[in-house]
């Protein structure tokens, strides 16, 4: 599966750590919503609850940012 990707692509390979895909997806949320890369008016039109997971992610209750660094923390 490493070499599905186009070669002109320059993908780079990403085996994550088992039981890892969980941290994985939270820190790919963090990272959109940080950057402002996330459809802030899809998910205020037709999600509920993503204030709740916003704050989570960022660590506002537990002061602690779901972010890249956060499984390694």
């Amino acid at each position: 599966m490493r070499d599905d990707a186009a070669d002109w692509l320059d993908a780079e390979w990403i085996a994550p750590r088992r039981n890892s895909d969980t941290a994985l997806m939270l820190a790919l949320a963090h990272t959109l919503v940080v950057e402002g890369l996330h459809d802030a008016d899809f998910l205020a039109r037709y999600c509920t609850g993503f204030d709740r997971f916003r704050d989570y992610i960022l660590g506002t209750q537990d002061k602690v940012a779901k972010s890249a660094d956060w499984p390694l923390v």
